[in-house]
């Protein structure tokens, strides 16, 4: 009987921590899936710019050298169907509305899988522009299935019926809940260990670094050079974040609050300072389901809040009644009751995957090498070159089990793949591309149609490509032959579709040059590629 007794005592206690630690209340996950589904909306009308350029055959990666680089990602990905300008955009349509859905609540299960389905699809179709944002949004999108994101706040509560919201659970605990946590905790706690590893961030001086590269610099970053005193208080304060992670889930109340406010104003910062694409704000969004019940007790007891929500559900309400409540639920019922049970152990399995190939990653567990039909032999840490020629470009992904489901991490990280995030070395060089182009009145023109054809080291270096994408793409293929090679004759397509006058040939050089912080204005030029235009029109 006391066996039994301390059993029960046991387990109650392990459902209390469980409830402190992982516990959220409903109204923080309705917030992350209104932050989720802003950020998708973002993501998708920010790639629309560059839709022709980075997803038809007339840009830079045709369907068909992407089925010879990656075959496996042309077989799944959707938009890898056809090459067609057409075709893409509507594809772009569907992934919008299914991100509107989410935004609002609308069938939201149904509009987090399509959602998910298209954004790891459009990933696949071009890995080559990838980033850690890309692979943390694959995360968090994949988390959202195992928990209740539209309880609160959604048209499915609305349409649920109108007391619904008032009887919704208080706190949620489950193993989606524990595994979306847990997923912020990964990203933070292996940059820490990464950067407790580096010289640069342990001498204070990495924040300093990074913010002398003109690539990456924008807004108040030329500004922040000048108080060094000030760079290196956030240095420390970054990295003594990083290592104070595991608080978010070991504090509650007021701690908790500081701590998750602490961290969404250093990614705000980053907004502020660096070219990052989407990186800062899905990595503020990510903290949203730390934030504790007092933040939503406090904003719902003011008055403008209230009058505000309340203005809102009465515009919405005439909408309510015209939508269709019908549930998508098409599995038998048999098989229906199963569904959680499944659920909750696909999701565990998972989370035991990430946590166990982010700790391999890092070297924390050994692993036995492997040998390949070569007769080469790497264990998973060990230091490779891939075969994408990518390099790390400030904020780097991990391949794990969701990552490799897509293949696209493992296609685009560096050979020892991590959320790297400038650690543990932080560039030391800027980079940039100049493309010197031949009329056939024998003019030289710049072929990414500048102005002018310049090798000096631009005034707004991060604002002189069309998208942080295209220094990412030009980034991961620089040391592929035919990679750089299709990218030499889309400038020379582009060039005769806008431009007038024949270019007939076109070369493409990467610049390297020291940071600011170096202070030397000695430049390296390399010749990438060099292309007839008249030869490929052949």
């Amino acid at each position: 009987m006391r066996a039994r007794e301390r059993a029960s005592v046991t387990r109650a206690r392990i459902r209390r921590f469980s409830d402190r630690c992982f516990g959220v209340d409903p109204r923080s996950l309705a917030a992350f899936r209104i932050g989720l589904g802003a950020v998708l909306l973002l993501d998708l009308l920010l790639r629309a710019r560059n839709l022709r350029t980075f997803y038809t055959d007339e840009g830079i990666l045709p369907v068909a050298l992407l089925a010879d680089q990656f075959p496996t990602l042309a077989r799944l990905s959707l938009h890898a169907r056809s090459g067609e300008a057409l075709f893409q955009a509507l594809l772009f349509a569907v992934a919008l509305a299914a991100a509107l859905a989410l935004l609002v609540g609308y069938r939201t299960k149904f509009a987090t899988g399509v959602s998910l389905c298209l954004l790891l699809s459009l990933h696949a179709r071009n890995p080559y522009v990838l980033s850690g944002a890309d692979a943390l949004l694959q995360h968090l999108l994949f988390w959202t299935l195992f928990v209740p994101v539209g309880e609160r706040w959604s048209v499915d509560a609305q349409l649920g019926g109108a007391g619904r919201e008032r009887i919704a659970r208080e706190r949620i605990v489950s193993v989606g809940t524990v595994a979306l946590l847990s997923q912020v905790l990964v990203v933070y706690g292996v940059n820490a260990i990464l950067k407790a590893r580096s010289d640069a961030w342990m001498s204070g001086d990495a924040v300093s670094v990074i913010l002398s590269l003109d690539h990456f610099a924008v807004f108040l970053a030329p500004a922040l050079r000048e108080l060094p005193a000030v760079l290196w208080l956030a240095n420390w304060a970054w990295v003594g974040l990083l290592l104070a992670s595991p608080l978010l889930v070991l504090t509650t109340g007021r701690t908790r609050i500081a701590l998750v406010g602490a961290f969404a104003g250093m990614h705000l910062g980053m907004l502020l300072t660096m070219s990052l694409e989407i990186f800062p704000l899905v990595s503020v969004v990510a903290l949203l389901p730390f934030l504790p019940e007092g933040v939503w007790d406090s904003l719902g007891g003011n008055r403008r809040i209230a009058r505000l929500k309340d203005g809102v559900s009465r515009s919405a309400a005439p909408l309510y009644s015209r939508l269709p409540a019908g549930s998508l639920d098409f599995l038998p019922p048999r098989i229906g009751r199963c569904r959680g049970t499944l659920a909750r152990t696909v999701a565990t399995l998972v989370l035991v995957g990430v946590l166990a190939f982010n700790a391999t990653a890092l070297g924390l567990v050994p692993v036995p090498a492997v040998t390949d039909d070569a007769g080469a032999t790497a264990d998973s840490t060990g230091s490779t070159a891939d075969s994408t020629g990518a390099t790390a470009d400030g904020n780097g992904g991990v391949a794990d089990p969701i990552a490799a489901v897509s293949d696209l991490t493992a296609a685009v990280a560096d050979a020892d793949p991590r959320w790297t995030m400038f650690a543990p070395h932080p560039p030391a060089n800027d980079r940039w591309y100049v493309a010197p182009g031949e009329l056939a009145s024998g003019e030289r023109v710049d072929a990414f149609g500048r102005e002018e054809l310049r090798w000096e080291r631009p005034d707004a270096l991060a604002g002189s490509y069309s998208s942080p994408r295209m220094r990412k793409y030009l980034s991961n293929v620089r040391g592929d032959e035919r990679l750089l090679s299709s990218f030499a004759d889309h400038l020379c397509s582009q060039w005769s579709r806008d431009r007038e006058g024949d270019l007939e040939t076109v070369a493409v050089y990467e610049v390297t040059a020291p940071s600011h912080a170096v202070g030397e204005d000695s430049r390296d030029r390399t010749e990438l590629v060099r292309t007839a235009c008249d030869e490929r029109a052949t």
